[in-house]
C-alpha cells in the first residue's frame, strides 16, 4: 500500500530537513537525492614492462554527485579523473593502485561552533594501492589501503580490506 500522494514527498521531506536548517541545503548546492553518472574509460595492456605485464586505466567521469552522491546532487556535471595500475611482480603476485578525482559541487559550510572549521568540508581525492596474491587458478587472496578523504567531516577516512575470492 502506497502512501498518501504528497505526505512523504522528496520535496516536503527536503523541506522538513532544510527549514530548520535555514535553508542551507539549497543554498549550498543540493538540488535532488539523485542522479546518473557518466564514465567512459580506456584500458591497455604491456606484456612486457621489465620483463612483466602491466596494466593501465585511464577514465573520465561526468558526475554532479557530491561525497559520490552521499550528499545528493546538484545540477552542473563536472569532470574528474580516475585510473588505476596494475603490475605483475610474479606470476601469483600483483600490486596495484588506483586515483579517483573528486571535485567539489557544494560550497562550504562555516561551523561557527569551531573556529575556522566547517560543517561540510571539500572533498578530497580517492586513492588506493593494493597486492593480490593468486593462489591458484580459482583462489586470489587481495590486500589493499585506501584514502578516502572527509566524508562529512569524519575521521574515518581511510581503511584496511582484505578480500578472499574463490571462483568455480
Amino acid at each position: 500500500m502506497c502512501p498518501p500522494p504528497g505526505r512523504y514527498s522528496k520535496e516536503r521531506l527536503l523541506g522538513n530537513i532544510n527549514n530548520p536548517l535555514g535553508g542551507a541545503l539549497t543554498t549550498i548546492g543540493y538540488k535532488r537525492d539523485d542522479g546518473v553518472d557518466f564514465t567512459l574509460t580506456a584500458t591497455q595492456a604491456f606484456p612486457h614492462v621489465f620483463g612483466h605485464p602491466l596494466l593501465v586505466t585511464a577514465g573520465l567521469r561526468l558526475s554532479e554527485a557530491e561525497q559520490l552522491g552521499y550528499l545528493g546532487f546538484g545540477d552542473n556535471y563536472r569532470a574528474t579523473f580516475e585510473g588505476n595500475i596494475a603490475y605483475g611482480i610474479l606470476d601469483w603476485l600483483w600490486l596495484a593502485a588506483e586515483f579517483r578525482g573528486k571535485a567539489n559541487a557544494y560550497q562550504q559550510i562555516a561551523n561557527p561552533l569551531q573556529n575556522g572549521g566547517y560543517l561540510i568540508d571539500r572533498e578530497d581525492n580517492w586513492w588506493t594501492v593494493g597486492a593480490a596474491f593468486i593462489l591458484n587458478p580459482h583462489a586470489t587472496v587481495t590486500v589493499g589501503w585506501g584514502h578516502f578523504g572527509p566524508l562529512l567531516n569524519t575521521t574515518e577516512n581511510k581503511g584496511l580490506a582484505v578480500q578472499v575470492k574463490y571462483e568455480f
